[in-house]
């Protein structure tokens, strides 16, 4: 038997890059999101890592074309330090991720640690 051979009529391609190169965008864009979603969802404290991953994150998103809310959150933080638009975009992210399939259990747990990352990056720019 041919193991390339899924049914009767159809047969797998024979260059796997076929089939996964235009499901590399949406496939992409997605990890991103939940890349976005983990770093954020790390506990901050003082021998933390979580603010080290917040600035990569960031340093990663200039160099990708896609955005959506979460990843524009993020920019408007670790990099522009706009602090309302990080405030828009966080209301954005609430409809985002309540429609989100993985994050949909999680939105407001995320929003609220949002908030509290809003408040300590002002907090160290006020100080510093």
């Amino acid at each position: 038997m041919n193991p390339r051979r899924v049914s009767n009529n159809w047969s797998i391609c024979s260059s796997p890059k076929s089939i996964v190169k235009p499901l590399l965008p949406t496939l992409l864009m997605h990890l991103l999101r939940y890349l976005t979603a983990a770093v954020l969802l790390i506990k901050r404290g003082k021998n933390s890592d979580g603010r080290r991953l917040l600035k990569n994150l960031g340093h990663v998103m200039q160099n990708v074309e896609y955005t959506d809310a979460i990843c524009e959150f993020v920019n408007c933080l670790s990099h522009k330090f706009d602090f309302e638009m990080a405030q828009q975009k966080l209301q954005e992210c609430e409809h985002v991720l309540e429609r989100d399939f993985f994050l949909r259990f999680s939105w407001k747990r995320l929003v609220s640690l949002c908030l509290k990352i809003i408040v300590v990056f002002m907090t160290k720019l006020i100080w510093s």
